[in-house]
């Protein structure tokens, strides 16, 4: 279950793209991958959690890594 919905990033709305293993688990435990029941002030809270938080996790991900670098 999630609160609020992240269509740019989130992995609900990409579960058919995920690797056929972690398709095969999600089946099999039966999850369910839903928009939870809460109040509308919850769900405003959620989002404002996640966008006061996304720049500066975005930037540490790609600060671990070389993104977008060609192998030599």
């Amino acid at each position: 279950m999630h609160v609020c919905a992240d269509p740019l990033g989130g992995m609900v709305q990409r579960k058919s793209s995920l690797p056929p293993v972690f398709q095969q688990i999600t089946a099999s435990l039966s999850q369910v991958w839903g928009l939870a029941d809460c109040s509308p002030e919850l769900r405003e809270a959620a989002f404002d959690i996640w966008d006061q938080s996304r720049e500066g996790l975005d930037r540490r991900l790609v600060s671990r890594g070389n993104w977008g670098a060609e192998d030599d």
